[in-house]
C-alpha cells in the first residue's frame, strides 16, 4: 500500500440505548453521502442522504 493512499476501516457502532436512531447526512459530494448512508443503514440506523443543504429543512420537516 502507497503511503498516500487513503485507508477507511468501519467498526461497528455499538447498540445505543434508543430504539430508533436517525441520521441526516448533508454532503455536496452525492457520492460520499450515499457511502455513509449505506454504511449507516447497515449498522441499524434510519439515515437518509442529501447533498442541496437548502433542501435540509423540507426533508426533516417531512421526515
Amino acid at each position: 500500500m502507497n503511503e498516500n493512499e487513503d485507508v477507511v476501516v468501519w467498526r461497528p457502532i455499538q447498540h445505543a440505548m434508543v430504539s430508533h436512531r436517525r441520521v441526516l447526512v448533508v454532503d455536496d459530494c452525492r457520492e460520499a453521502a450515499e457511502a455513509l448512508e449505506m454504511l449507516l443503514n447497515a449498522d441499524g440506523f434510519e439515515c437518509r442522504s442529501l447533498e442541496d443543504p437548502l433542501a435540509v429543512c423540507d426533508m426533516e420537516r417531512d421526515w
